[in-house]
């Protein structure tokens, strides 16, 4: 029945440590929002206690001790953080600072020195006995004097910590009927089990108990907040808001019970204090008060006029706020509209509503010039598509690029119809385009201009909502980034400006991602023959070595060299010889696959990696690249030019033991062979054999 008992408890634990974790998790990954970090510390070092309380059960003897040091160190911060969280969570600015904050560690870090000063033990754990039952370590001990002060100061912590979340009143509104269940029962758990760990009856083994106990509240309360999402709008931001908004706002329940009010309210209704949270609200106003009838009868309008018969007017909105019970609050919105009212309400409704667009376009300004981040194309043209048509409400919008030949073509889109995109996949590059031309040509000097889009008319998209934005950079023209808007949208001049630089802007992002993709291939190709260079070549050798050795697959290597290929350049000029290194390159790539890989080793020396290769496979392929050197002449400038090559192969099949760069060693050791039998011919490298050496003569 024990072994039960304590596999039930292991399983339990290791429950609860995995949800602790994955909440740890999730507010480490919103630890911008207030509360989240030290929500994240506490779930921490409660899934740790949790760890190693089981893993004591699993040590050496020798480690026992150790282990109850380190639970001990675990389990001392699980209330101060915990208290930490709510602190922040209820919006008590003053313990944000650092100074504060350490108070509350004082005495779980004195806790923790005492459990490492070995002559101390006896302040933590009394009449400590180490015990083995069914091979498991069971430890019985009595709490010590100061370990009973720090679970006093513990309960001390958890009562404070649920009068916080019973009675503050900046969660009222916040935190909805279920939510605030979720964190009063997570206190109760917590203040309950610090309680019974002070009863000797059941000490130690209440503390395995409490630390399951102290894990399912991080669990609630982490519920609560993955749920409900409070991390993403916490008390402090929301209280922050409310009391520096400029408007007056109430929060009402149906009994007319005052559940939140912020400052300008209460100037508004000459109300003090803060007391008057959760009294009747038309009790708290005189019975003269203009306000009573307003909030009583739901007026929409209240004037009040001053001693020098100045008039203030203000506006009155009542709303339900959605909850989660039956009977929704009742939000009461109070607005001062005199300036409204003391002029003409349409020009300051233009004014704000030009402001928005100005606000809007400046940010679509910021996303632009965060374009040039970017470095590679494919990203260029999914961020900035995706930011300019959310911001500026376009129904889609694409790119349409010159090639290195003028040619117009697809280049990125987004939000693009299924029906334009099938019409663009029909056509390898887009259709003959006079506009483009007469872009290229520069004859489009308009910022933003219309351009008549065939494949658009291929599909019957009208045209009325089409802007065009010419891509240039100085004086020579790319492309055109092609808008759909709705065809009631006007532009204003600034606007057509802003366009012209996004549009700027984004040319000069193409072209830097251009560049980027040119170096990157410089840095990987050898630019005579076009194959790879050496270090690409060990790169993509040694990820098909790793597969070959990961599914058991052979690898063959096969090492070229051009014969007599000094006496080339003596006789002909390095020029012709570059040319021979060419076509024999060009020739060695039609005899492969396109998963095999060749690259330039050096000189006239190139490798090739045949994946999933046999070695009888590689032969054939070698003797196909000699033969194919040998019976036809390479075209030069100087005239035809006969030459050779030799070729030296080895194989790896299933023997992981070895190293990329071994199996290219073999291979040019069979092709130093080779050469030294007399060139123009293939050898074959075997392990632990001598070198086995053949030529494989043209088929008759």
């Amino acid at each position: 029945m024990t072994q039960f008992f304590s596999f039930l408890y292991q399983i339990i634990s290791l429950i609860t440590i995995t949800f602790l974790i994955s909440f740890a998790v999730y507010a480490i990954r919103n630890r911008v929002s207030v509360g989240a970090v030290p929500f994240a510390i506490w779930l921490g070092f409660t899934s740790g206690w949790l760890f190693v309380q089981n893993l004591i059960a699993y040590l050496p003897e020798d480690l026992i001790t150790i282990g109850l040091r380190i639970e001990l160190f675990l389990l001392s911060f699980v209330p101060a953080t915990f208290l930490l969280f709510i602190l922040q969570f209820t919006a008590h600015k003053r313990w944000n600072n650092s100074w504060r904050q350490s108070i509350i560690l004082i005495l779980p870090l004195v806790t923790i020195l005492f459990g490492l000063i070995t002559r101390m033990d006896e302040m933590i754990w009394k009449n400590i006995e180490f015990l083995k039952i069914n091979n498991l370590n069971f430890v019985d001990f009595e709490f010590g004097n100061w370990f009973v002060i720090f679970w006093i100061y513990s309960i001390f912590l958890y009562g404070f910590i649920f009068y916080e979340i019973n009675n503050h009143s900046k969660l009222s509104i916040n935190i909805e009927i279920s939510q605030a269940m979720m964190f009063k029962l997570s206190a109760g758990i917590s203040l309950i089990l610090s309680l019974l760990c002070l009863i000797p009856l059941f000490q130690p083994e209440i503390l395995k108990i409490a630390s399951i106990g102290f894990g399912i509240s991080g669990i609630l309360i982490g519920f609560s907040i993955y749920h409900y999402q409070l991390f993403d709008l916490s008390p402090l931001i929301y209280h922050s808001l409310l009391e520096n908004i400029e408007d007056g706002i109430i929060v009402i329940n149906k009994s007319y019970r005052l559940l939140q009010i912020n400052r300008t309210a209460k100037m508004l209704l000459n109300l003090n204090g803060n007391a008057i949270i959760g009294e009747v609200l038309h009790s708290l106003l005189p019975v003269n008060s203009p306000w009573l009838n307003v909030i009583l009868f739901k007026q929409n309008d209240l004037v009040f006029q001053s001693e020098n018969g100045q008039e203030t007017y203000y506006e009155i909105n009542f709303s339900s706020l959605s909850t989660h019970n039956q009977n929704p609050n009742e939000l009461i919105l109070i607005r001062d509209i005199t300036e409204y009212k003391s002029s003409k309400l349409a020009e300051q409704s233009a004014r704000e509503m030009a402001e928005i667009r100005a606000m809007e376009l400046d940010v679509l300004l910021k996303v632009a010039e965060q374009l040039n981040q970017s470095v590679e194309l494919k990203d260029v043209m999914s961020m900035g598509l995706e930011a300019i048509v959310s911001l500026i409400g376009a129904r889609f919008g694409y790119v349409i690029l010159a090639d290195e030949f003028g040619r117009p073509g697809l280049a990125g889109s987004y939000k693009l119809p299924e029906a334009v995109k099938e019409a663009f996949d029909a056509y390898p590059i887009c259709p003959v385009c006079k506009s483009f031309e007469r872009l290229l040509n520069g004859e489009y000097q308009e910022p933003v201009t219309f351009m008549p889009c065939r494949v658009l008319f291929d599909v019957s998209i009208s045209y009325p909502g089409l802007i065009s934005i010419p891509l240039k950079l100085g004086e020579r023209r790319i492309g055109f980034l092609h808008l759909v808007m709705a065809p009631e949208v006007i532009f204003s001049g600034d606007e057509i400006s802003l366009l012209q630089t996004l549009g700027d802007q984004f040319s000069a992002a193409v072209e830097r991602a251009r560049m980027y993709e040119n170096f990157e291939k410089m840095a990987m190709i050898d630019s005579l023959t076009g194959l790879y260079n050496r270090r690409q070549l060990f790169n993509l050798g040694q990820i098909e070595f790793s597969r070959a050795c990961r599914y058991n697959h052979s690898i063959s290597v096969i090492m070229l060299d051009i014969d007599l290929f000094k006496k080339v350049n003596d006789v002909y000029g390095h020029i012709i010889g570059d040319q021979v290194l060419q076509q024999i390159a060009n020739r060695c790539r039609s005899v492969l696959r396109t998963s095999d890989i060749i690259g330039r080793y050096g000189g006239e020396e190139f490798v090739i990696l045949l994946p999933e290769t046999s070695i009888h496979h590689a032969q054939n392929i070698a003797n196909r690249i000699r033969l194919l050197v040998l019976d036809r002449p390479i075209m030069t400038d100087r005239g035809d030019i006969s030459v050779s090559v030799s070729l030296g192969i080895s194989s790896m099949e299933g023997d992981c033991d070895s190293r990329l760069e071994w199996v290219i060693d073999q291979a040019d050791q069979a092709l130093l062979k080779a050469k030294d039998l007399g060139r123009n011919r293939v050898v074959t490298w075997k392990e632990n054999q001598l070198p086995l050496y053949q030529k494989i003569d043209k088929p008759k």
